[in-house]
C-alpha cells in the first residue's frame, strides 16, 4: 500500500523537459527574439569561460517546492563541466511567482547564496512585477557573467573544426587505402577497383 502511495505521488510530480537549448521557455514569456538574444549570450560565454548557464521558465514546480524541482532539473541537464562543477541554472516558476539561482560547487566562492538571493531580489524581482521578464533575466545572465569572469577556472576544451574533421577522414581514407593496396597486390588483386568502390560507398553515405 505504501509503495502504490509513493509511486502515484512521484508520477504526480511536474515533469523536466530536456535539455536541447541553453533557454528553455515553456510559458511563452520570452519571444523567439528574446530567447535567441538569450542563447548567443549564454553560448558565447560558455565558449568563452567554460561554465555553462541555463535558463528555465515554467508555470508551476508543485508538488514540490521550488527548491527541490531545480535539484532534480540539476541532476538531471547535469550543468557545467563535472569537475569543476561550474554549471549555473536560473530557474523561474511563473505562477507561483518563486525564483531560484541554483550554482554548482566550484562557483560558490564567486556566488554564494547571499550574492544568488540579492540577484534575485534586486534584479529579477522589480522586472517581473512590470512584467519584463526578459529585462529581469537577461540582467540576473549580465550579472552572473560578471561574477562567473573573474573566477579561476580550468580553460574551456577547444572545439575541433570542420576542417581537422574533414582532413583526419582524408588521412584515414588515404592510410587506409595504402594498406589495402599492398595487401591486395600480394594476392593479385585489382587494387584500384577496389578501391573506387570504397570511396562510392564513403560519397553515397557522406
Amino acid at each position: 500500500m505504501l509503495l502504490f502511495v509513493s509511486c502515484n505521488l512521484r508520477a504526480e510530480l511536474a515533469s523536466i523537459p530536456a535539455l536541447k537549448t541553453r533557454v528553455t521557455d515553456l510559458t511563452q514569456s520570452l519571444t523567439p527574439e528574446q530567447q535567441a538574444q538569450l542563447e548567443a549570450k549564454l553560448a558565447a560565454f560558455e565558449r568563452e569561460k567554460g561554465s555553462q548557464i541555463a535558463v528555465l521558465i515554467v508555470l508551476s514546480t508543485a508538488p514540490e517546492v521550488i527548491e527541490q524541482y531545480s535539484i532534480r532539473v540539476v541532476d538531471t541537464w547535469k550543468l557545467g563541466r563535472e569537475k569543476p562543477d561550474d554549471g549555473i541554472l536560473i530557474l523561474v516558476a511563473k505562477n507561483d511567482r518563486k525564483m531560484r539561482i541554483e550554482v554548482g560547487y566550484g562557483l560558490e566562492g564567486a556566488i554564494p547564496d547571499l550574492i544568488a538571493k540579492r540577484i534575485i531580489t534586486e534584479i529579477m524581482a522589480p522586472s517581473f512585477r512590470q512584467g519584463d521578464f526578459y529585462g529581469g533575466i537577461n540582467q540576473a545572465v549580465d550579472k552572473l557573467i560578471g561574477l562567473v569572469s573573474g573566477e579561476q577556472l580550468p580553460a574551456p576544451a577547444a572545439p575541433k573544426s570542420d576542417i581537422g574533421n574533414l582532413g583526419d577522414m582524408f588521412f584515414a581514407i588515404f592510410f587506409g587505402g595504402v594498406i589495402l593496396g599492398s595487401i591486395c597486390a600480394l594476392f593479385s588483386v585489382n587494387f584500384w577497383g577496389v578501391c573506387s568502390m570504397g570511396l562510392q560507398l564513403v560519397c553515397w553515405f557522406g
